[in-house]
């Protein structure tokens, strides 16, 4: 009987991550705000992700990808497509996310054997679909399927969905809120994984100076299974075909900071982000899109 001795380091070296083994779910980070992206006919179709009333109305088919390198030698990969049909704004989407290869080292009959493996490898698929309900509140759902391996080994299953609403207040003014990431999931080795749920309320202000355009929002997000609040702050200033973004996370330890730019040029969209690490490796994000 093999005894797995490197999988408790596995699970220890997400300890950033609090008790979920699901890395998939919380390894996207958005280059663009969320107002950005909904007054902004340049995308960033990974907000998606996460709320799926936050792309507003897409006048065009665009398609995104994501690559994300860091905290490990972990990596990530995603690749989006959005449509309107009407008014209804349709999101597909595919990720892979993996961690790297180590050694496994395991007993069996008295010997000890090793062989190299991947770590973690999870694969994850999108649908989402959102429409105006009203003139001024937008509703929409997210389905996500997800597979994990652990050790080229164990292969456990998750399937949640995210329910989101924005209401436009006002020209300048946007609240949106969703909850994310509720629905089954498989077993990790001999128990079954907690998923990474939660609340998330947003509230964006959008100002228009001279050339300018200044995106402000603040979040405040409850996630369950860890009981407890994170809240973020954060300001997008775009000018013509190029912004900066800059936010900063309320109540967590690594990866509270993020500093990133975008940049259209005619149909392309090129963003990237450096998210500062304290403890592990930095974060970093690169966006390509198009419309086409």
């Amino acid at each position: 009987m093999k005894v797995i001795i490197f999988l408790i380091f596995v699970l220890t070296n997400f300890i950033y991550c609090k008790t979920t083994g699901w890395q998939v779910f919380n390894r996207v980070w958005s280059i663009r705000s969320n107002l950005a992206n909904i007054y902004s006919e340049y995308k960033d179709l990974t907000i998606n992700f996460y709320n799926p009333t936050l792309l507003g109305d897409i006048k065009n088919q665009q398609v995104g990808s994501i690559y994300e390198s860091g905290l490990f030698e972990d990596n990530l990969f995603g690749l989006f497509y959005a449509r309107s049909i009407k008014n209804s704004c349709f999101v597909l989407g595919i990720m892979n996310y993996n961690v790297g290869e180590s050694e496994l080292l395991w007993i069996e009959n008295g010997e000890e054997h090793s062989r190299k493996v991947v770590l973690q490898e999870d694969f994850l698929s999108l649908l989402s679909y959102s429409r105006p309900i009203v003139e001024k509140i937008r509703l929409g759902i997210n389905l996500k399927f997800a597979n994990s391996k652990i050790a080229e080994d164990v292969s456990p299953y998750a399937c949640v969905t995210d329910v989101g609403v924005m209401y436009l207040l006002s020209k300048n003014i946007v609240f949106s809120s969703v909850l994310n990431n509720f629905g089954l999931s498989g077993k990790f080795l001999d128990r079954v994984e907690e998923l990474p749920s939660s609340f998330l309320f947003d509230i964006g202000y959008f100002l228009s100076y001279r050339n300018y355009m200044f995106f402000i929002n603040g979040e405040t997000s409850y996630i369950f299974n860890e009981n407890r609040v994170v809240s973020l702050l954060g300001l997008e200033i775009a000018r013509d075909i190029v912004s900066i973004t800059i936010s900063y996370k309320v109540g967590v330890e690594e990866l509270p900071f993020r500093i990133g730019f975008f940049v259209a040029v005619r149909n392309l969209m090129i963003g990237y982000t450096y998210i500062p690490a304290k403890w592990l490796n930095s974060v970093h994000c690169v966006y390509i899109g198009t419309k086409i």
